[in-house]
């Protein structure tokens, strides 16, 4: 008859399953599970069991699987099932992986009555299996005291060398009948097999006949004295004493050499999958010899190390050097047609995907076409590594994504932002616990193709000097140069592998952080950003469409005309880049798709053509708020006293305007200087102070060039104090300023400038010349005076329509600076007489 005991209650929406390979749950027994990242059971211990509100109350199912976790489909699974709970939880992040340990506890069989989902992972309703138990056939056998008995004579020979196997002692007398063998068995040496035959048992007496004969077993090969296996009828085992020490030793040896020979059978299996694999693969020597000394350290290890740390390391490396693609190509076109074939199919390609996918950079565009060109010629050269250099929302990703689309291979982004550890390039040691290769190779083996574009994200961000975890970007000297990349060692690889295939990309917001070694190894290509007319074609082609799309709306709901879009550059966007635009085009399309839904048309097929909704100019305050940015508001409304001059600078987001105020007081002669300034820019004003304390007589300030000075403070100013300043090209506009307060001209409102300044007057060129051009035509400014050498070397880089609307005064020394920038005396405020 069967059993009427309470069953724990399971969820009526279907329990998840976890899937172990060669692995049997037993209930009443425990089992701890490992789940890796990537697989079905990392998304039931995550899902399921982390997440859930109660963690060891969680119910799971656990079901063995013929070819494990990651790949058993639901066809190779186990018909009865355990269900289980966590009675412990271990999550784990090593290297930016997080990964599970689950301690679970069996309860009770279940049988899979239909499947409700195969993915993410199995989940299935189930029914629990009743237990067949004839309590009087039991009794009259005598086998749950006979298992009892066999029980407590393999504790007494066990518990000396496993302590804890002591306290399964009191409950050999304390557990029913029908969870006692599981609850055992689950505690001592068995094979999957053997496991599998009692969990898929439901007859008790049965299940003790299978148990009873592991325990025998168990207790020859540990050396039971005079011990004989004599089979029944039944095929129960019962135990007799004899004399017969030969017939106990040849029981004993054949025993043992069963049992061993069935666990070693995951061994022969692991060994067989790794052969297969290295043989499979297309290693190159050095990698061959390492993979196969590796396999013969795995064959030569003992069946008790076969689940020691050493043993997995020894698989997982070479699991590693089997997944690398040491010879795998992308699909090529060069490979195809050949370095000489008819036409320039490459090239009209290249500059087709550049167009399409981006606005204007022409010389960017016509750098990229250029690479393609030298490709197309010589397939194998390994040419030069770009630096797109620029503010962000510029599109360099982008263009690195173009460029692997336009030589036909795969694309890796690979960001460098905060890395601080040397081996995240080089990789960790293997003597490590949890060691991996470096970021580079792990790229490589999510590619699968040894010559992918490779962009390394964020280069000027890496973090700089040595320290105990080593110099990354001394690390990336070696990727990064041709002559030394085709055999990179990566630590944990610990054998050549050549990287000199991979085209890399850097991108930068600034190169003033990156190391000179490390910018010597690369071509630096400036994105200075975008002039209004341009963001708002990329806004019409690009922007708006995506926006439109992404928002579940189309053409025929919502129309964003080109004043609304400049309304919206202009007003609430002051950036070099396109990001914030999108942003704001964003907004407006949720705007509208709440408009459409509180209408009751979310359905875009019901819209009709009248009912689109257009964003007017008046109607951004409502949907935006209040303009960030108000229009008019440029620098000419600043420079409202003497001592304000307008400068530029360049910084890691574009350009700016940059305003330096200075101020004369009565005082000491000191000279105080705020606005979060750095040493350089300091040691600027000093030098501009000190050339005009020098032609004081020149410049009309005081008679007595020596002692203008005398009783009077100067107090030098640049606003938005939060933000640091730095750098030597305000050393003109520092001394336009400091000439201006002390001699009352006023300085022109329609001018900035930039160049560094020497103490002889000198003007020298600075740098980001394209960014603050820019910066000043976004506000505005259409008058720059500049270094005649950046006159010279850089006015090509400026955007056509952006040269044709500025006057550039092109200046060799300060004098002409002071020319072309003071206007006459103001009467606002006299000259030092009148302090």
């Amino acid at each position: 008859m069967s059993n009427t005991k309470k069953w724990v209650a399971l969820p009526e929406n279907g329990l998840s399953f976890i899937v172990l390979e060669k692995q049997v749950l037993l209930p009443s027994g425990v089992l701890r599970v490992d789940c890796r990242p990537g697989t079905a059971n990392f998304r039931v211990a995550e899902s399921v069991v982390w997440k859930s509100s109660d963690r060891k109350t969680a119910l799971i199912g656990v079901v063995p699987g013929f070819k494990g976790g990651k790949t058993a489909g639901v066809g190779e699974l186990n018909e009865i099932a355990t269900v289980a709970k966590a009675v412990k939880v271990v999550r784990v992040r090593n290297r930016g992986q997080i990964s599970y340990t689950l301690l679970l506890e069996g309860i009770s069989r279940i049988k899979v009555q239909s499947i409700e989902q195969e993915t993410p992972y199995i989940k299935a309703q189930v029914e629990h299996v009743q237990d067949i138990i004839e309590t009087t056939k039991l009794d009259k056998e005598g086998v749950v005291e006979e298992f009892r008995e066999a029980s407590r004579r393999l504790i007494e020979l066990l518990k000396t060398r496993v302590p804890l196997v002591a306290k399964f002692q009191p409950l050999l007398d304390s557990t029913v009948p029908e969870k006692l063998c599981d609850l055992f068995v689950g505690a001592i040496d068995a094979t999957f097999d053997e496991r599998l035959a009692i969990l898929n048992e439901p007859d008790v007496l049965k299940r003790f006949d299978l148990s009873l004969k592991l325990v025998t077993r168990q207790l020859l090969v540990l050396g039971a004295a005079g011990s004989l296996v004599d089979k029944e009828s039944a095929g129960r085992a019962t135990v007799k004493l004899r004399g017969d020490s030969d017939s106990a030793s040849k029981a004993k040896n054949k025993s043992s050499a069963s049992v061993a020979a069935d666990d070693d059978d995951d061994e022969e299996d692991t060994v067989a999958r790794l052969t297969q694999r290295i043989e499979g693969a297309t290693l190159p020597e050095a990698a061959l010899k390492a993979a196969r000394r590796e396999l013969r350290k795995i064959k030569g290890m003992e069946r008790s190390q076969s689940m020691g740390p050493e043993h997995q390391k020894a698989v997982a490396y070479v699991e590693w050097l089997t997944d690398l693609p040491w010879a795998t190509k992308s699909r090529s076109n060069d490979e195809q047609q050949g370095p000489l074939s008819t036409g320039q199919p490459d090239l009209k390609a290249a500059r087709a995907a550049l167009d399409r996918d981006h606005f204007g950079l022409d010389k960017v565009k016509r750098r990229i076409v250029e690479y393609v060109a030298v490709h197309h010629l010589n397939p194998k050269g390994t040419g030069t590594i770009l630096c797109l250099v620029g503010p962000p929302g510029v599109g360099k990703t982008s263009l690195g994504k173009s460029i692997a689309s336009c030589l036909h291979r795969e694309f890796l982004r690979i960001s460098l932002g905060g890395i601080r550890d040397e081996s995240d390039i080089r990789g960790f040691s293997r003597t490590y616990v949890g060691s991996q290769p470096g970021r580079l190779l792990q790229g490589m083996k999510e590619v699968k193709s040894n010559d992918p574009v490779l962009l390394l994200d964020e280069i000027d961000k890496i973090s700089l000097g040595s320290s105990v975890s080593g110099d990354p970007s001394s690390a990336l000297l070696e990727v990064l140069d041709p002559a030394q990349n085709s055999t990179f060692v990566d630590r944990y690889i610990a054998v050549p592998y050549d990287l000199s295939k991979v085209l890399f990309i850097a991108t930068a917001n600034s190169i003033d952080t990156i190391p000179a070694p490390l910018l010597d190894r690369m071509e630096v290509i400036q994105l200075p950003g975008y002039t209004m007319s341009e963001k708002l074609a990329i806004a019409s082609r690009y922007i708006v469409p995506r926006q439109i799309s992404e928002h579940g709306l189309s053409e025929k709901d919502i129309a964003i005309p080109e004043g609304t879009l400049a309304a919206i550059g202009e007003q609430y966007t002051m950036e070099a880049g396109v990001r914030n635009l999108e942003r704001q085009v964003a907004s407006v399309c949720r705007y509208a798709a709440v408009k459409m839904v509180e209408a009751g048309l979310d359905d875009a097929a019901t819209v009709r053509p009248h009912d689109q909704m257009v964003i007017k100019e008046d109607s951004l305050v409502e949907i935006l708020g209040a303009p960030l940015f108000e229009v008019g508001d440029d620098p000419h409304r600043r420079v409202v006293a003497p001592g304000i001059a307008i400068g530029l600078a360049a910084n890691a987001m574009g350009g700016s305007v940059l305003f330096v105020e200075a101020t004369k007081m009565s005082g000491s002669g000191q000279v105080k200087l705020t606005g979060s300034l750095g040493d350089v820019i300091q040691e600027s004003a000093h030098i501009a102070l000190g050339w005009i304390r020098s032609h004081a007589q020149e410049l009309g300030i005081s008679a007595d060039s020596g002692n203008f000075m005398k009783g009077v403070d100067l107090h030098i100013h640049f606003p938005e104090g939060a933000v640091g300043k730095d750098g030597p090209s305000a050393g003109v506009t520092l001394a336009t300023a400091l000439t201006s307060v002390l001699t009352g001209r006023m300085c022109r409102s329609d001018t900035a400038m930039t160049g560094e300044l020497t103490l002889t007057g000198t003007v020298l060129p600075v740098g980001g010349v394209t960014s603050k051009v820019l910066a000043a035509y976004r506000r505005g400014i259409r008058r720059i005076v500049l270094p005649h050498l950046n006159f010279v070397r850089n006015l090509r880089d400026i955007p056509e329509d952006v040269q044709n609307d500025i006057e550039f005064v092109p200046v060799h020394n300060v004098r002409e600076v002071l020319e072309n920038t003071l206007i006459e005396r103001s009467a606002v405020s006299g000259g030092l007489s009148k302090m």
